[in-house]
């Protein structure tokens, strides 16, 4: 029996025993803490002030970063370059602003469809002022002298007044807003707003605006040849014919006395002056009398990602004036319209992208159903593809992830590796679902490693892209002047264009979707993508920032995404460039994998708002892409004279083109709206219908003798008849070679898309569908009969001008009709 000083001893062992136990188990769960804690990398680091900053003169009251770089009206504040403000184009210029209405003089051929910018109407703010008809006289005079000193060469009366005036203030834009803006003249605004049946011109008490006609065309100066009230409304027609309207909220309005120039005062009190083209029927003046007083300044969409229906979103306008408002729709509005009443019917005005319609009110109400958005192929997960399909996706799977990792690199000056990362990390992404897919683990292993790897070494990198703290944004160091900054090439477009905000979506999408499949096929995704947040979300959010409110709003960033266009429905790729048709995009299947991608990040990152923003972007996306980027010749968006491409190589706000910037090979410009290939996208975008339209397109180029389909291109063409001939489409990719597929492509991946657009049902029956004509253009250089750029619609589209097709060194611009 123990003493008592043992069993006191005994005790004071094992209470010893105890802390010793609590103390290592304290220090294991430290450890494992330790562990399981990550050290996140840093952000990206700040570069030096942006080589190309905002010009101050031009951005009005508030402006700071982020600024709009996406945002339609955005030429107004890069130069003197016209806003294409659907259905017409306003160019604000130091001397005034100048009206068109583009469809009065549209051109459409097989290479493309433009709608030319030409000035309809001068409107030009005056600083001496006076009653109206002493400011249209003294228009007149200046009008008559300029053009008796110029020997009457003049073409129009405002170029004229232009030419006299020394005036060269700068509009500066206020109401900046994601539908419209408003260039101010010191008190005399040009409102910028798509929609708009009549442009309006707001002027505060005591100032003028003369309004004087362009040229009438065929070296005639442009004239007001008659002037008709119909109840409170001028019918003004032009000396070409061409008959407007003229609407005065309170302005005293005089015409000069051979009708030089209208006079505009606002005398006693602010008014508005309202002008656009006139209708002819009875119909359409009703419609017109109820739009003109009330006009909308602006506006912005209206989200709810956290409630029952995220894909309903509003187009919320701001409106002037007691009455209704009345604006016009694009057909996209049309289809997604949840309140049929709002559509009060096709309207007499034509935009570049159809025949709009009138919509009632100050809040349209618009749904789109959201895809579902999954890294698994419904089609395999369920078991639908047979064994031998299997089996040889299998096989070229552990073929595919020994191929090299290849990707593209970037000379001083050239194109750089940035966006050719992307896509091989997308090819990497992708091959590690299809072999998972497919049943091959160790395959699907070694390309998630790989991926992860490759992804890791790239987001630790320095050197390739930084935070803008000028516009405001995530940008390319490639694009700045050399020495500025590590990276830097010195060529402002290199990263096409990444550093002037262009493309982000397409390439920083690549990054977003290779972060998801990290996280759902790595062992140790969830920490390597918090570890890696900081930089992964300064790329997502850069493009695909949410509304304010929402879990991963960041102030850092533009607000409802940077190229996202809430009117037109899709977004734009181009950043702080100013092109004579406006913003514009060529790859649609690319800018929807972008959003795609930041939905499944989303998901990723357990953050449902944004899953949800990316699932209703994508979704606005695709209907952006059937409805203005696949054509039906028999639909009244496009005229059937282009439209028989059946896919745009690239729309802008003024023109859409059947080329790419690189070639107009019908290979070039299906499959790059065809690109990347995957499940849950391709098939959003290309259903069985679109499939068989553009089957004898592609078919008749496969077939091609003369400089054949290259074999990069060959796999983007098939993928694309895979939905009208999943068999045919087997037969022709089993046959390709695995080492010729393009940048971000695999063989494996291209037979997983057949084979899964195989089991999703039945095959179209397509019938007999002949060859379209536009792919009988004249392919050989010898053969095309104008050399000049304006003499080659997709040229002259791009603000070309010059010898294109070829330049005097023989070079052959991308948009000539000519196979590359």
């Amino acid at each position: 029996m123990p003493t008592r000083q043992q069993s006191a001893l005994g005790r004071l062992m094992l209470a010893g025993l105890a802390v010793l136990t609590i103390v290592a188990g304290w220090a294991r769960y430290t450890n494992a803490k330790r562990k399981a804690t990550t050290t996140r990398i840093p952000p990206f680091s700040t570069l030096p002030a942006h080589f190309a900053p905002p010009e101050k003169t031009r951005w009005g009251r508030g402006s700071r970063a982020p600024y709009p770089t996406g945002a339609y009206w955005l030429n107004a504040a890069l130069g003197d370059v016209p806003v294409p403000a659907t259905p017409y184009q306003v160019a604000i210029t130091p001397k005034g602003a100048q009206l068109s209405y583009g469809f009065k003089r549209r051109r459409a051929t097989s290479e493309a469809q433009l709608d030319p910018f030409g000035v309809d109407w001068f409107l030009q703010p005056v600083s001496d002022g006076g009653d109206a008809a002493t400011v249209a006289s003294e228009a007149a005079s200046r009008v008559k002298k300029v053009e008796a000193e110029a020997g009457g060469f003049f073409v129009a009366s405002g170029d004229a007044l232009y030419g006299y005036s020394n005036r060269t203030q700068n509009a500066t834009l206020e109401r900046r807003s994601a539908l419209g803006a408003t260039a101010d003249y010191g008190g005399v605004g040009v409102v910028l707003c798509k929609g708009s049946p009549l442009v309006a011109v707001e002027l505060d008490k005591g100032k003028s605006v003369v309004l004087a006609p362009g040229g009438a065309g065929g070296g005639q100066a442009g004239r007001i040849t008659s002037v008709e009230m119909k109840d409170d409304i001028r019918l003004v027609t032009l000396k070409d014919s061409s008959q407007w309207v003229l609407v005065s909220l309170g302005c005293d309005v005089s015409l000069s006395s051979k009708g030089e120039a209208f006079g505009v005062t606002a005398s006693s009190s602010a008014c508005v002056v309202r002008i656009g083209i006139a209708p002819s029927s009875k119909e359409d003046w009703s419609m017109l009398r109820k739009a003109a007083t009330t006009y909308s300044v602006g506006g912005a969409p209206a989200f709810d990602l956290n409630g029952p229906d995220p894909g309903t979103y509003h187009l919320r306008w701001d409106k002037r004036g007691d009455g209704d408002l009345y604006m016009l729709a694009a057909p996209h509005h049309v289809s997604t319209l949840v309140d049929s009443s709002v559509d009060e019917g096709r309207s007499y005005l034509t935009g570049a992208k159809g025949t709009m319609h009138w919509f009632k009110g100050d809040g349209w109400k618009l749904r789109e159903a959201l895809p579902d958005v999954s890294l698994a192929s419904a089609s395999f997960r369920d078991g639908r593809v047979d064994r031998d399909t299997l089996t040889t996706i299998k096989q070229q799977c552990e073929r595919d992830v020994r191929r090299p990792h290849r990707t593209r690199s970037s000379g001083r000056g050239a194109y750089g590796a940035l966006y050719f990362e992307g896509k091989e990390l997308g090819r990497l992404a992708r091959l590690a679902l299809v072999c998972a897919d497919a049943g091959s683990d160790e395959a699907s292993q070694k390309a998630t490693n790989d991926l992860a790897t490759r992804l890791s070494r790239w987001l630790a990198r320095d050197d390739v892209v930084g935070r803008d703290k000028t516009w405001g944004g995530t940008v390319a160091r490639s694009g700045y002047p050399i020495n500025s900054t590590v990276g830097a090439t010195g060529d402002s477009f290199a990263d096409f264009g990444n550093a002037l905000f262009s493309d982000h979506h397409f390439q920083f999408g690549y990054y977003a979707y290779a972060a998801a499949v990290v996280k759902a096929l790595h062992v140790d995704g969830a920490r390597l993508i918090d570890e890696w947040r900081p930089r992964l979300d300064a790329l997502v959010l850069d493009y695909a920032n949410p509304p304010r409110g929402y879990q991963s709003y960041a102030r850092a960033f533009p607000e409802h995404g940077r190229h996202k266009d809430w009117y037109d429905g899709h977004s734009w790729a181009t950043g702080l460039v100013a092109y004579p048709t406006g913003k514009s995009q060529e790859s649609s299947s690319e800018a929807a994998h972008g959003y795609l991608g930041a939905a499944l990040y989303g998901e990723a990152i357990h953050d449902a708002s944004l899953a949800a923003w990316g699932r209703l972007c994508l979704a606005t996306e695709v209907r952006g892409a059937q409805t203005y980027w696949r054509m039906d010749p028999s639909s009244d968006v496009y005229d059937p004279a282009f439209a028989v491409n059946r896919v745009a190589g690239g729309v802008a706000g003024g023109a859409a083109v059947a080329t790419t910037w690189f070639g107009s090979n019908p290979e070039y410009v299906h499959g790059i709206n065809c690109l990347p290939v995957l499940t849950g996208l391709t098939d959003l975008l290309i259903d069985g219908e679109d499939a068989c339209a553009e089957a004898p397109i592609l078919t008749q180029a496969l077939a091609r003798k003369h400089k054949p389909v290259e074999p990069a291109w060959r796999g983007f063409a098939v993928a694309s008849l895979a939905a009208a001939s999943p068999d045919e489409a087997w037969a022709e990719a089993v046959e390709l070679d695995e080492a010729k597929f393009d940048d971000g492509a695999s063989k494996a991946n291209l037979l997983h898309w057949v084979a899964a657009s195989k089991a999703m049902g039945p095959a179209p029956a397509c019938g007999d569908v002949e060859a379209s004509n536009a792919t009988e253009l004249p392919w050989n250089a010898s053969d095309v009969a104008d050399q000049t750029c304006d003499g080659n619609l997709a040229c002259a589209a791009l603000g070309l001008s010059g010898f294109c097709c070829p330049q005097a060194d023989g070079y052959m611009f991308g948009c000539c009709p000519v196979l590359k």
